[in-house]
């Protein structure tokens, strides 16, 4: 979803929906609050809505709050934390993701070693889906 695309009234209902525990509207309203969408731009929060999304399992979340961790985006840079993000992420096939993790593989990056055969099997899968 184009976050840019959404009004006022959908914050609104993102906000109830979140406060249900509802893990898309969660990552949705952490996205208003990354970019100052119809909400007060507030890092913080936004990171504070990813990981409650990414802690149910919500793909999209997760690699919102690995980029948060990795960047220090309103959290403390935690790099073995987004890694832990990314990889679960690339698990459930998120692309972005995939190629991230293959990045870390290919270069022997964080936990991962070096293993260029695993590398270019999750970039395969990354194009696969259209990410090049």
């Amino acid at each position: 979803m184009d976050i840019t695309q959404t009004t006022a009234d959908d914050v609104r209902l993102f906000k109830q929906r979140a406060k249900q525990g509802i893990a898309e509207a969660q990552h949705l309203l952490g996205m208003c609050f990354l970019q100052g969408h119809h909400v007060a731009q507030d890092a913080a929060k936004a990171a504070r809505r990813f990981r409650q999304a990414a802690g149910q399992g919500l793909a999209d979340a997760q690699f919102a709050y690995a980029m948060c961790n990795v960047h220090g985006i309103g959290v403390a840079r935690d790099d073995a934390e987004a890694v832990r993000l990314y990889t679960q992420a690339a698990e459930q096939g998120l692309a972005q993701t995939q190629s991230v993790i293959a990045h870390y593989y290919y270069r022997g990056l964080g936990p991962h070693s070096q293993d260029k055969a695993e590398a270019m099997r999750l970039w395969r899968q990354a194009a696969d889906q259209g990410h090049a």
